[in-house]
């Protein structure tokens, strides 16, 4: 065959594959709820959010749209409904173009998990700004280093962390996202003292730096994707539904908590977060919430394992159907205990930030092997080098 002719048909291969694999993706969405039928009224204020705010920014406005009054996360404060979600995001959008933020502009969040850092990521993202999440996990000079080579413009922070910041001074401004009282530099006061309504179309996306693993501090940057490569390939393997509750143990910093939390926000599911992991708030809040995915890396599992049968044995735990592990190999060991206390419902990823699920383990697939990290999700391709 002529290497034209071949090189030709090879594109259209790969293209004929790449529509194949984008239609099975929208079958998978509209099987987990994730796309629905709704009333034409409802299509177009989505698509005007959509539009208006990109991905990111217009989730949060969608699921209020979708699900106004069903709560969207329960923190240590409460319990926020979607309609609220969006509507403080809104507000801080509104303040932080007063406080001259521009689309395009730098805002990094150091944060840990609390409503606070979905208000920054979704007002941020409404403001069509570059998102940095900075590692909650790092030191000082690692966190400041980031924060300047990123050129941040606008910092959110956990007070907890106000030393490891000193001598970061952005130009639009340091407010704190969890502090004891709602003082002026905080998010919540801004939230107080600007109007809900929807901030201006910024013009541009917003774009999203997740840190990677590592010394060096090096984040992998996302644009708004229009495929469904991603999310398809979760949902190909993991069944997440719409209207769930999804418990999110492991740093919405990091790739596997913000996926997690951002999936939720658009299944409509109700998100539990809180700012350090316990074990045994954990287990009580699986009950309490009656939990049906819960997000960990393996040696969180281990730690509400060992809590013992006894610490389960009045607690009603038969909601949880999901058990997602990542961030390290899960193993045989850990695999049977987990099985052992919550039946058949363990998912092992495996992923980086910039590859996000490369492969994953359904329960079937531990069954078998309980050392494997499961098959390469359909539209990824692994290659040894």
């Amino acid at each position: 065959m002529d290497l034209d002719l071949r090189a030709i048909v090879e594109d259209a291969g790969r293209l004929f594959a790449r529509f194949g694999d984008e239609a099975y993706y929208v079958v998978l969405c509209v099987r987990s709820g994730l796309i629905g039928v709704e009333p034409p009224h409802r299509v177009a204020l989505m698509l005007r959010a959509f539009d208006r705010f990109g991905t990111l920014g217009g989730a949060v406005s969608v699921a209020a749209i979708r699900a106004g009054g069903r709560i969207g996360l329960v923190d240590e404060v409460g319990s926020l409904t979607f309609r609220e979600l969006d509507r403080r995001s809104n507000a801080l959008a509104h303040a932080w173009r007063g406080h001259g933020l521009e689309p395009g502009e730098c805002v990094g969040i150091l944060a840990r998990n609390h409503r606070g850092v979905l208000d920054a990521v979704f007002a941020a993202a409404k403001c069509g700004a570059r998102i940095v999440l900075l590692d909650t996990d790092a030191a000082g000079p690692q966190i400041r280093r980031v924060a300047a080579r990123e050129g941040t413009d606008l910092l959110v922070y956990d007070e907890e962390y106000a030393k490891l910041i000193k001598g970061v001074e952005p130009r639009r401004g340091r407010w704190r996202a969890w502090c004891e009282r709602p003082e002026e530099d905080t998010l919540e006061a801004l939230i107080a003292t600007h109007p809900v309504s929807a901030p201006p179309k910024p013009g541009i996306s917003p774009r999203i730096v997740i840190p990677a693993s590592g010394a060096n501090g090096i984040g992998a940057a996302h644009s708004e994707r229009r495929r469904w490569h991603e999310l398809g390939g979760l949902l190909s393997k993991v069944p997440l539904r719409a209207r769930e509750v999804t418990e999110c143990c492991t740093p919405i910093s990091g790739a596997l908590g913000f996926a997690h939390a951002m999936l939720a926000v658009g299944l409509g599911s109700t998100l539990v977060l809180r700012r350090r992991f316990d074990p045994a708030e954990t287990l009580v809040s699986l009950d309490r919430n009656q939990t049906t995915a819960l997000i960990v890396a393996p040696v969180m599992l281990q730690r509400i394992l060992d809590l013992g049968a006894e610490a389960r044995a009045a607690l009603e735990l038969g909601a949880l159907r999901i058990v997602l592990v990542a961030g390290s190999q899960l193993g045989a060991k850990l695999y049977r205990r987990t099985e052992e206390a919550f039946g058949q419902v363990v998912y092992e990823v495996y992923g980086t930030p910039e590859t996000v699920y490369a492969t994953i383990a359904t329960p079937a697939d531990l069954a078998a092997e309980p050392e494997c990290v499961g098959r390469v999700v359909r539209g990824s391709v692994v290659k040894a080098i």
